[in-house]
């Protein structure tokens, strides 16, 4: 049996963590009191809780905000996947200007691999949800706001592969490109 803990802050976070001793943690590293690097290092620091693996996720692609989680103790530092993607445009679309033809290719395959995952992270978050869309305000809130943002990221995908094709087939060039700035 799986028990998942949502909490907010660092302070909760190290509480929660002492009382139910859980097999994983995964922490964002920008939060509300304190980052996450600093809630890793004392978990790390704490005997009843430096065996925990922890993850941290961060928005922050900076390589100075990786060796800090890494030198605190984190076991992995995972790029969040909803603002990498744009990361990945914004490249492709300098790559194409500039044209490079290998980076566009890379940069736009990794935005649709990031929508793939995107789509699959949503969809196991759907099957696994404690509660349903008939449960409360909450659960229909969060099925109608999901719903129509996985919808965006399922049609964004499709849009990026016909790109995707269309750049492998040479009909992208510097100066024409309309098709991928309507994509994007």
């Amino acid at each position: 049996m799986s028990i998942n803990h949502c909490v907010q802050n660092k302070k909760e976070s190290f509480k929660k963590a002492l009382k139910y001793i859980p097999d994983i943690i995964l922490s964002d590293v920008i939060m509300p009191d304190e980052d996450g690097i600093t809630l890793c290092k004392k978990l790390k620091e704490d005997m009843r809780t430096s065996h925990i693996p922890i993850i941290l996720l961060t928005a922050l692609a900076d390589q100075k905000s990786k060796i800090e989680g890494l030198a605190a103790g984190a076991d992995a530092i995972v790029l969040d996947v909803t603002t990498g993607s744009g990361a990945f445009m914004q490249k492709y679309k300098d790559a194409l200007k500039l044209g490079k033809r290998n980076s566009t290719t890379y940069s736009i395959a990794a935005t649709i691999i990031h929508g793939v995952i995107f789509s699959g992270i949503q969809l196991y978050e759907y099957n696994t949800a404690p509660f349903s869309i008939n449960d409360s305000v909450y659960g229909s809130i969060f099925y109608m706001t999901t719903g129509f943002h996985g919808i965006h990221v399922l049609v964004g995908t499709i849009f990026l592969i016909v790109c995707l094709i269309r750049h492998i087939d040479y009909q992208f060039f510097k100066k024409h490109h309309v098709g991928f700035v309507c994509a994007i």
